[in-house]
C-alpha cells in the first residue's frame, strides 16, 4: 500500500465525513468509484506531502538537466578542439635522387610499404644486426619521415636510425637521427628533402 494511502489509515476510523460516507457504501454493498476512493483516501496531509515529493523530483530533474548541459559542453569542447589540432597537414621528409644514375640506399629499422612504394628491400645481416637496403633510379624518392607543417623538422620526425647512400665511387654514412637531420633541407614550402645529387 501506497505511503500517503497508510497515512490516512486503510482501516482507522476518522472524522472526515468523506470516510464515514465510504464505509457506509461498503456496509450498504456499494463500491466506490476510483475518483470517490481518491477523494477519500487522498487527506491534506498527503496531498501536501505529494507535491513535496513532486518538487522534489523537479528539482533533481532540473539538477540532472544542469549536469548534463556541461557535460555536453566539455564534449563539444574537446571535439573543437581535436579538430583544429587535426587541421595541421603532415607532410612527408623525402630522400630524393636527383644524379644520373641509380644509387644504393641502406637503412635500420624497416620502412613500410607506404614509404618506400613498390620496391621490395634486400635483407643484409651486418654483425647480427638486420639492415635493408634498396635501389633508386634518377629522380625516384622514398619518404623517410614526417613532419607537421607548422614546424620545422626535428631528429624524432626521422624513422631511420642508420642512413648509407652508395652512388658511384661515393659512400655517405649517417649513423642516428641528428646526423640524417643535418643532411634535409628546405626546397620550397612544406617540403623537406634529403637530396642526391
Amino acid at each position: 500500500m501506497p505511503d500517503f494511502i497508510r497515512q490516512f489509515g486503510a482501516s482507522g476510523t476518522s472524522s472526515n465525513p468523506a470516510r464515514a460516507g465510504q464505509a457506509k457504501c461498503w456496509r450498504n454493498g456499494y463500491s466506490p468509484t476510483a475518483d470517490q476512493i481518491c477523494l477519500i483516501f487522498i487527506s491534506p496531509g498527503a496531498l501536501c506531502n505529494l507535491h513535496g515529493h513532486f518538487a522534489n523530483t523537479r528539482a533533481v530533474m532540473r539538477h540532472f538537466k544542469k549536469d548534463n548541459v556541461k557535460t555536453l559542453t566539455y564534449i563539444w569542447t574537446l571535439i573543437i578542439l581535436v579538430a583544429l589540432s587535426s587541421c595541421d597537414p603532415v607532410h612527408t621528409l623525402t630522400l630524393e635522387n636527383k644524379a644520373k644514375s641509380k644509387i644504393e640506399i641502406i637503412y635500420y629499422p624497416t620502412l613500410d610499404n607506404r614509404q618506400i612504394g613498390n620496391k621490395t628491400p634486400e635483407t643484409i645481416d651486418l654483425r647480427g644486426q638486420k639492415i635493408y637496403k634498396i635501389t633508386l633510379d634518377s629522380a625516384e624518392t622514398i619518404a623517410i619521415g614526417t613532419v607537421v607543417a607548422m614546424y620545422a623538422p626535428s631528429a624524432n620526425d626521422i624513422d631511420l636510425d642508420y642512413l648509407e647512400i652508395r652512388y658511384g665511387q661515393d659512400t655517405l654514412r649517417l649513423t642516428g637521427k641528428n646526423a640524417i637531420l643535418t643532411t634535409i633541407q628546405k626546397v620550397e614550402k612544406l617540403d623537406w628533402r634529403l637530396i642526391v645529387k
